[in-house]
């Protein structure tokens, strides 16, 4: 060959190929492979089917992803081991509730945490309960709902490829999901509720949201119990928004959300007083607006004067405003009128107070209503130690537990812990240190509008404090509808959701003194305050289970207040005390702990008057052993004899279980036995 047509070749072939590297492609991407499971252990819905149908053709009309199904145990196992998952991009819960069978749970969690995706419906938040990391994964868990009702669905986020092109708001008929452990501050919220779906009642109630969990993407909406509306244009569209989100071929943000500009709420604060002027006024307005002007979230207007609250609260003023923040006000303050603004309140106007507000209207019954209590004095000023009730609520979320200052603590007349939902509260008066409930901070709706009030603002320096400021926050946050949060009456549980699977149930119902009677006619006797049951003075009378035992384990709390004395009798016979020893410094036989007189604890465990001390007693036969404060101090030994003050001698038989209440204050709680 010569040099000449070596050449032409050999650029002939050269200028191919480039042909061919510019040449378009006619190779599609690979699809995407999206695993649905529809698994159940609980409840199943007829709507699983059509969710199948739906997810398959979606992806196969859209040429996304491809369908593979998980319908039965061995299917699920099979197709979720570590090896297993790896072939997949997302998996999708299709309706699933209770505790079915992944492979690994923990190697499900990895793959999601590496950028394995996830998307759920309806029911996905009512499966594995009992794995708290699945349900922060997912991003909420289902608590209960209501009856199936029309309702207005509203779209939070309209550029999320989950929410884009929906109506900005939308009716359908659904069954609605409520959600406890759901944290508008872990999701990306894209369509709401802003009303209880059954009462209508003002709120916010979460229905679609997404994620990061990791570095995977987390897509769940709580539609898809009925088929109508599962099979709907809107809710496929959003499902397939969402479905491209999470597979990662559609860009949205995942943060969680807050108010725009636009949305800037408009608060009224009055400082106005006719009776006790606290120095506090001035701060508190200041702090109002601060909180106001730094989360962007409301404009602050004053009423100082009786001429600008009455121009301020006219019906048409009112209707400016979404809140009335009563700024420690105290007396007959001048509204322009009085039923005008309750109406206000009742229509879905909104109210907050701090400490005097409750000092406020004191002859004006439905504002004392409506507020939830009455200022009807208070003691010196002394460190006390707030108890958080609801960590889980806007005002309290973020908050120590359990936290100390000092403060002038409010005492309330007309108050009800049946109406209101407290979330900061004391368990022994402020100034005597004797066991009791004493309510601090509350919310509450009141027709359409919502309340929050706290007793907290009198003194300056915790009026300043970064954790009292983040309390009022959160509770105006939650007044104006801007934050997720429940204003139900709390209702204790003395029984954890583990005790029950092991047998345990509460002989104290933590509401009322249903099941107990007293030994002794015309004594005081026992009240239940706030989950506790109290001996709030001497001479009171043993309280007594109208229920007798056999062989059991008995689980309980006592707190005694300095120099207090009182105790358990376990089938009525055999005590074990509880007594302030602490200066003792070692364990004696009628010593806290001990079986009075009778068998001395191996240990000292007491702890300080005014703490929470608590007790595991076995008994079996006529042989007992005692856990107290998670030491076994008592190790099963012989109950020969019955102990001072017993209700009988009758060791063989069975026997209620007793509080001794004739020798002082004491509280108990949590109160809960197992049947042996």
């Amino acid at each position: 060959m010569g040099y000449r047509s070596f050449i032409w070749r050999l650029c002939t072939a050269l200028c191919c190929l480039a042909f061919l590297a510019c040449a378009p492609s006619n190779a599609a991407p690979a699809k995407k492979q999206v695993l649905v499971v529809s698994v159940t252990k609980g409840t199943h819905h007829s709507s699983i089917p059509l969710g199948e149908e739906i997810i398959k053709n979606l992806g196969d009309k859209s040429g996304l992803w491809e369908t593979t199904y998980a319908r039965t145990d061995e299917e699920l196992q099979k197709l979720t081991t570590a090896d297993a998952l790896k072939s997949f991009d997302l998996v999708l819960f299709n309706n699933t509730t209770g505790d079915i069978p992944l492979a690994d749970r923990q190697a499900f969690l990895n793959w999601v945490r590496a950028g394995g995706n996830v998307a759920g419906i309806h029911a996905a938040t009512d499966t594995l309960h009992s794995w708290p990391e699945y349900i922060d994964m997912i991003g909420g868990e289902f608590e209960g709902h209501g009856r199936q009702l029309e309702v207005e669905f509203l779209v939070q986020d309209p550029s999320h490829p989950a929410a884009k092109g929906l109506p900005k708001i939308f009716k359908a008929k659904e069954e609605v999901y409520l959600f406890k452990n759901f944290s508008p501050d872990k999701v990306r919220v894209l369509l709401a509720l802003n009303k209880h779906p059954n009462t209508y009642l003002p709120g916010y109630y979460p229905i679609s949201w997404v994620r990061m969990y990791g570095k995977g993407r987390v897509f769940y909406t709580a539609l898809g119990h009925r088929e109508d509306l599962l099979g709907s244009d809107v809710v496929q569209k959003h499902i397939l928004g969402g479905m491209r989100w999470a597979l990662g071929l559609a860009k949205g943000g995942a943060d969680p959300l807050h108010p725009r500009v636009s949305d800037t709420k408009k608060v009224l604060v009055t400082s106005i007083t006719k009776g006790h002027h606290h120095s506090t006024i001035p701060l508190g307005e200041e702090i109002i607006k601060g909180l106001g002007d730094q989360s962007g979230l409301w404009e602050t207007t004053f009423a100082r004067t009786d001429e600008e609250l009455q121009k301020l609260t006219t019906p048409a003023a009112l209707k400016s405003f979404d809140l009335l923040f009563f700024n420690n006000t105290s007396g007959d303050i001048p509204l322009a009128d009085r039923q005008v603004f309750i109406n206000w309140v009742k229509a879905g106007g909104n109210v907050a107070g701090i400490h005097g507000a409750t000092d406020t209207f004191h002859g004006w019954p439905e504002f004392v209503d409506m507020i939830g209590g009455e200022f009807i004095g208070h003691g010196d000023q002394m460190e006390v130690e707030y108890l958080i009730q609801d960590p889980n609520h806007p005002a309290t979320k973020g908050l120590p537990r359990r936290f100390k200052a000092p403060e002038e603590v409010y005492h309330f007349g007309r108050f009800s812990w049946d109406k209101v939902r407290v979330l900061i509260a004391l368990d022994k008066h402020p100034n005597t240190f004797l066991p009791g409930a004493y309510p601090v901070s509350w919310v509450r709706n009141y027709g359409k509008g919502r309340v929050f009030y706290t007793s907290i603002g009198h003194r300056e320096d915790l009026l300043q404090n970064d954790t009292v400021q983040k309390h009022i926050l959160g509770g105006m946050r939650w007044a104006l509808g801007l934050a997720y949060g429940k204003a139900e009456p709390l209702s204790p549980q003395p029984v954890s959701a583990a005790e029950k699977k092991e047998g345990f149930r509460a002989i104290f119902n933590a509401k009322d003194l249903t099941g107990w009677h007293v030994r002794t006619e015309g004594r005081k006797s026992w009240t239940a305050q706030n989950g506790m049951l109290v001996m709030g003075e001497p001479g009171g009378a043993d309280f007594i289970t109208d229920e007798k035992f056999g062989d059991f384990i008995l689980r309980y709390e006592y707190m005694l207040p300095k120099g207090g004395n009182s105790g358990v009798y376990l089938r009525g016979r055999y005590e074990i005390q509880a007594l302030d020893d602490l200066d003792r410094q070692k364990p004696t036989e009628s010593g806290n702990g001990s079986i009075y007189s009778e068998i001395t604890p191996r240990y000292f465990v007491t702890r300080p008057p005014g703490q929470w001390q608590s007790v595991e007693a076995k008994l079996v036969g006529g042989r007992l052993t005692v856990i107290l404060n998670g030491v076994k101090t008592i190790d099963d030994q012989p109950v020969d004899n019955p102990t001072r003050g017993a209700l009988d001698d009758l060791v063989e038989g069975p026997g209620p279980i007793m509080l001794q209440g004739d020798h002082g204050p004491v509280a108990y709680r949590n109160i809960r036995i197992k049947p042996l």
